[in-house]
């Protein structure tokens, strides 16, 4: 949406994350296949597309996500060495989609928490998946920050990165607040009595 509306001016921001998204989504796909401890698995998963799965939904997610982040990635490059035209209108095209995606994978894990058998992780349904959400829109701001600050970003750019840091941070605060005071009254909470949670939990 930046780099749609907000031209010449947000090109660094539009730049780094472009190259975050390809690089986070490269190295989550391979910390995700070595805890699956097979290759196979993964491409069973993609045999066929349960909408009633959270799992199903999240893989057929992700996949297209890395796919379109790593060719909008590859167009921000073919940008950066010179061949701004092409390289602008590759990123455009595969970076809508993967924004788009983007939004249903920093929900995935949440989603997947919240649809498990463990009745503490089940009981925050459904306030999971936005926590989830608001923790990815939190790092990414705050990365983007980073970057801002070391490089020479126009000085708009920071004023817009530090109300998205606001908002995500507050909000995944709230959210989580109110989950730990949801923990704090549920049953599945009787767990952490005598451990050493209990002083969080009691």
């Amino acid at each position: 949406m930046t780099d749609m509306f907000d031209g010449h001016q947000s090109r660094s921001v539009v730049r780094t994350g472009r190259y975050l998204a390809a690089a986070g989504g490269i190295l989550s796909t391979a910390l995700l296949l070595s805890e699956l401890h097979t290759r196979q698995r993964w491409f069973n998963m993609l045999r066929l597309f349960k909408r009633t799965s959270p799992m199903s939904i999240g893989i057929w997610s992700i996949t297209p996500f890395v796919a379109f982040s790593t060719l909008a990635a590859i167009g921000q490059a073919a940008e950066d060495m010179g061949h701004e035209k092409a390289g602008r209108r590759v990123g455009k095209m595969f970076g809508i989609p993967a924004a788009a995606l983007g939004a249903v994978v920093m929900t995935y894990m949440g989603t997947e928490l919240e649809e498990t058998n463990i009745p503490l992780w089940a009981s925050a349904y459904p306030l999971l998946a936005p926590l989830y959400a608001a923790g990815g829109i939190s790092n990414a701001a705050a990365a983007l920050q980073l970057q801002a600050e070391v490089s020479a970003a126009p000085a708009v750019q920071k004023p817009m990165l530090n109300r998205i840091a606001l908002i995500s941070g507050t909000l995944e605060t709230a959210l989580a607040a109110f989950i730990g005071r949801r923990w704090t009254r549920s049953p599945e909470a009787g767990f952490f009595k005598g451990s050493a949670y209990s002083a969080l939990y009691g």
